[in-house]
């Protein structure tokens, strides 16, 4: 009995040990975790609307009042140009194949500017073939007005083709993006 009372308590004492180690290396890389997440989304919002001088995200008390209707948008950003919104940046998610997949839309004029795909899980070589560049432009242009439809074969403006294998995935980007689009509709 005595042994086991020994051995409990030390895998009680290396646990403990463990679990220091962990916070305090979580408390010192989280911060550097946060800048870069911030400026990768910095860099992509550039990417989709390049005419704008400044990028103004709203504070979290909009952001509290936007999310209980809008539940998937997770920030909103306005695109500044000479003191104007020229756009709005949305960062919303959508369900994939492997979790959540995080989408940056860009919405200028009523239009789709362009996507970015921020994070996402999916399936090596199949999932994954949303980050292609191609396949992200295939919502450049589209209207904001209404939602996307998801189709194997595009016939209307409203449509987006899916990637062929990657359905689920297909389907995760397109909610994300029509996340937005409702969000765009109460906003403007």
């Amino acid at each position: 009995m005595k042994e086991i009372a020994k051995l409990g308590a030390i895998l009680l004492l290396v646990a403990a040990i463990a679990a220091g180690v962990l916070a305090f290396t979580n408390s010192i890389t989280a911060p550097i975790i946060e800048d870069r997440e911030k400026e990768v989304a910095l860099q992509a919002y550039k990417a989709i609307l390049p005419d704008a001088d400044e990028f103004q995200e709203w504070s979290a008390e909009q952001m509290k009042a936007i999310k209980e209707t809008h539940s998937k948008v997770d920030s909103i950003v306005e695109a500044i140009k000479n003191g104007e919104v020229v756009g709005y940046l949305f960062t919303t998610k959508g369900g994939g194949y492997g979790g959540d997949i995080v989408v940056i839309t860009g919405i200028t004029e009523g239009k789709i500017a362009a996507i970015k795909i921020l994070k996402h899980k999916e399936t090596p070589n199949i999932g994954t073939k949303i980050e292609d560049p191609a396949y992200q432009e295939r919502y450049a242009g589209v209207g904001a007005e209404t939602n996307i439809q998801l189709v194997s074969s595009k016939k209307d403006a409203q449509e987006v083709e899916k990637i062929s294998g990657s359905t689920v995935s297909s389907r995760g980007v397109v909610a994300a993006v029509n996340a937005a689009i409702d969000c765009y509709k109460d906003v403007k």
